[in-house]
């Protein structure tokens, strides 16, 4: 991606502080980070999954940043049954 002229940087999304300085200035951010552990608690998953994508998108629209991309999966949710619902 560095051959493309992106920049790519890591922060901890539980930590919203740790990412404004690789975030500020950008024109696009992409999030695709998820904790996907189905061993771990429910509520450690919601937790970075939903208050993760809160910390970036509400420190990108505070900084300015145009555009922002969220990438997801139904992972999150532990799949769905064979019917196609959710579990």
């Amino acid at each position: 991606l560095q051959g493309l002229g992106i920049d790519c940087v890591e922060g901890n999304i539980a930590e919203r502080e740790s990412m404004r300085k690789g975030m500020a200035g950008a024109e696009w951010v992409i999030h695709a980070a998820a904790e996907l552990d189905f061993g771990s608690p429910r509520e450690r998953m919601e937790s970075a999954n939903a208050l993760g994508s809160e910390n970036v998108a509400s420190l990108a629209l505070e900084l300015g940043v145009a555009r922002t991309l969220n990438i997801s999966s139904i992972a999150s949710f532990g799949g769905t049954s064979p019917d196609g619902t959710f579990p």
